[in-house]
């Protein structure tokens, strides 16, 4: 299911094209989207580390060693790194909760937002939430979510060569 895109004054095509990533620079789709998967919890896992962190510093610190100048400006800048990593860990598990809903309803997030198997059925599902996630997570790149473009082919869904 390639999709041909036209960004920044050239064409690619991206299979199962999910989304472009402004972070990364780079457009999701079925060759990266589990690397994708995976770097959106490594960024939840280490601002829900720096919070733990950040938290036990201002609430353990050893104040009797520093003067009451560096005590304000060290609370002053873990308050401000404690919510910084609580907004992006919350907006990294809204990220991660929507993905894994998209991974288990077998979509892109291009699929969702456009209604794109409303009318049809989807070709990726594979009959069950747990197996779409299954399916996703065992299935090598160019068969993401059990599908290849032949078996797509055949059963009838085409779409313009790149």
């Amino acid at each position: 299911d390639l999709q041909k895109l036209n960004y920044k004054q050239q064409t690619v095509c991206v299979d199962r094209f999910d989304h472009h990533c402004h972070i990364t620079g780079t457009c999701v789709g079925a060759r990266n989207y589990k690397q994708f998967f995976v770097f959106v919890f490594a960024i939840l896992i280490a601002d829900v580390t720096a919070a733990v962190l950040i938290t036990h510093r201002i609430i353990f610190a050893d104040n009797s060693k520093e003067d009451l100048h560096r005590r304000g400006i060290t609370m002053v800048v873990g308050i401000i790194g404690l919510i910084w990593a609580v907004l992006t860990s919350k907006m990294m598990m809204s990220m991660g909760c929507t993905m894994a809903y998209l991974l288990s309803n077998a979509l892109t997030t291009r699929e969702f937002v456009k209604g794109v198997w409303s009318a049809n059925k989807n070709p990726y599902d594979t009959g069950g939430k747990l197996k779409n996630a299954s399916a996703f997570f065992v299935a090598p790149p160019s068969h993401i979510w059990g599908k290849t473009q032949t078996e797509l082919e055949e059963l009838g869904y085409e779409k313009e060569p790149c």
